[in-house]
Protein backbone atom coordinates (compact mmCIF):
# COMPACT_ATOMS: atom_id res chain seq x y z
CA UNK A 1 0.00 0.00 0.00
CA UNK A 2 2.72 2.30 -0.87
CA UNK A 3 1.67 4.01 -3.30
CA UNK A 4 0.01 7.59 -3.39
CA UNK A 5 -3.59 6.08 -4.12
CA UNK A 6 -2.93 3.39 -1.26
CA UNK A 7 -2.18 6.24 0.96
CA UNK A 8 -5.21 8.22 0.47
CA UNK A 9 -7.25 5.50 1.35
CA UNK A 10 -5.56 4.89 4.62
CA UNK A 11 -5.87 8.45 5.45
CA UNK A 12 -9.93 8.40 4.41
CA UNK A 13 -10.38 5.56 7.25
CA UNK A 14 -8.64 6.90 9.87
CA UNK A 15 -10.55 10.35 9.37
CA UNK A 16 -13.24 7.75 9.78
CA UNK A 17 -12.04 6.99 12.57
CA UNK A 18 -10.94 10.58 14.15
CA UNK A 19 -14.98 11.49 13.20
CA UNK A 20 -16.22 8.55 14.30
CA UNK A 21 -19.64 10.20 15.45
CA UNK A 22 -19.54 11.38 11.59
CA UNK A 23 -18.67 8.00 10.34
CA UNK A 24 -21.62 5.75 11.75
CA UNK A 25 -24.81 7.01 10.14
CA UNK A 26 -22.59 6.88 6.78
CA UNK A 27 -21.72 2.99 7.54
CA UNK A 28 -24.73 1.88 9.03
CA UNK A 29 -26.76 3.56 5.74
CA UNK A 30 -24.49 1.05 3.85
CA UNK A 31 -26.07 -2.53 3.35
CA UNK A 32 -22.71 -4.59 2.97
CA UNK A 33 -22.31 -8.10 4.01
CA UNK A 34 -18.30 -7.80 4.22
CA UNK A 35 -16.21 -8.41 7.25
CA UNK A 36 -14.31 -5.48 6.87
CA UNK A 37 -17.41 -2.74 6.64
CA UNK A 38 -18.23 -4.71 10.35
CA UNK A 39 -14.54 -3.73 11.53
CA UNK A 40 -14.80 -0.28 10.87
CA UNK A 41 -17.99 0.07 12.10
CA UNK A 42 -16.87 -1.62 15.46
CA UNK A 43 -14.44 0.25 15.42
CA UNK A 44 -15.99 3.47 15.02
CA UNK A 45 -18.47 2.15 17.67
CA UNK A 46 -15.22 1.48 20.16
CA UNK A 47 -14.00 5.23 19.65
CA UNK A 48 -17.31 6.67 20.83
CA UNK A 49 -18.14 4.28 23.30
CA UNK A 50 -20.94 2.54 22.08
CA UNK A 51 -19.45 -0.54 23.49
CA UNK A 52 -22.38 -3.10 23.10
CA UNK A 53 -22.20 -2.01 19.30
CA UNK A 54 -19.16 -2.26 18.97
CA UNK A 55 -19.09 -5.68 19.97
CA UNK A 56 -22.06 -6.52 18.08
CA UNK A 57 -20.23 -5.17 15.05
CA UNK A 58 -16.82 -6.80 15.83
CA UNK A 59 -18.84 -9.98 15.69
CA UNK A 60 -20.28 -9.63 12.77
CA UNK A 61 -16.77 -9.06 11.14
CA UNK A 62 -15.71 -12.13 12.61
CA UNK A 63 -18.42 -14.19 11.30
CA UNK A 64 -17.87 -13.36 8.28
CA UNK A 65 -13.87 -14.11 8.70
CA UNK A 66 -13.46 -16.50 11.25
CA UNK A 67 -9.89 -15.75 11.72
CA UNK A 68 -9.52 -12.60 11.65
CA UNK A 69 -7.41 -10.83 14.16
CA UNK A 70 -6.19 -7.14 15.05
CA UNK A 71 -3.03 -8.13 13.78
CA UNK A 72 -3.73 -10.17 10.96
CA UNK A 73 -5.14 -7.09 9.74
CA UNK A 74 -3.45 -4.25 11.09
CA UNK A 75 -0.62 -5.48 10.12
CA UNK A 76 -1.33 -6.86 6.55
CA UNK A 77 -3.38 -3.75 5.69
CA UNK A 78 -1.42 -0.81 6.28
CA UNK A 79 1.94 0.96 6.20
CA UNK A 80 1.68 3.18 9.09
CA UNK A 81 3.17 6.81 8.79
CA UNK A 82 2.06 7.31 12.89
CA UNK A 83 2.70 5.45 15.08
CA UNK A 84 -0.77 6.82 17.28
CA UNK A 85 -2.80 5.82 14.17
CA UNK A 86 -2.03 2.38 14.59
CA UNK A 87 -2.65 2.45 18.33
CA UNK A 88 -6.00 3.84 17.98
CA UNK A 89 -6.76 1.67 15.61
CA UNK A 90 -5.24 -1.25 17.57
CA UNK A 91 -7.02 -0.26 20.67
CA UNK A 92 -10.34 0.32 19.35
CA UNK A 93 -10.53 -3.29 17.62
CA UNK A 94 -9.48 -4.67 20.81
CA UNK A 95 -12.58 -2.78 22.35
CA UNK A 96 -14.32 -4.33 20.08
CA UNK A 97 -13.66 -7.69 20.60
CA UNK A 98 -11.15 -8.48 18.14
CA UNK A 99 -8.95 -11.12 19.25
CA UNK A 100 -5.22 -9.90 18.57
Amino acid sequence: MGTPCGNQKVSRRLAAILAAADAIPVLERTSREHWEHYLWLAACYAAVNEEAAALQAGQAATNLRPRLSIGSYVDWRFKWKRAEDESRLRSALARAGLAP
